[in-house]
């Protein structure tokens, strides 16, 4: 376990480290089953980008975050505004929406 306390040298008091600013994102993640082969598919409903399709909803959750996070922090380094989907993308009957927060 990590201890989140410092000694000051002016102190023996033990003084809480506190967190850094860390940016989160909140990924508006659509998945549903595909019937013809049984498979999951993912794709963002608030962000523009690619679906994946795999064996189980929990991978195909993890790669389209995965994907997801390279493209923003891409984005972040440059300096670029995130172009969010306002609204988000409509989800057909089949999906089902999960939200995801993100942090880089």
């Amino acid at each position: 376990m990590l201890d989140k306390t410092k000694i000051s040298l002016n102190t023996s008091t033990p003084q809480p480290v506190l967190p850094q600013d860390v940016p989160v994102f909140n990924l508006e993640v659509l998945i549903a089953r595909c019937n013809e082969t049984g498979m999951y598919r993912a794709r963002l409903a608030n962000l523009e980008g690619e679906s994946f399709v795999k064996a189980t909803p929990r991978d195909a959750i993890s790669a389209i975050v995965t994907s997801a996070k390279k493209v923003i922090r891409e984005l972040v380094s440059q300096g670029e505004t995130i172009p969010w989907l306002v609204p988000s993308a409509s989800k057909t009957v089949e999906e089902t929406l999960m939200l995801v927060p993100v942090h880089l």
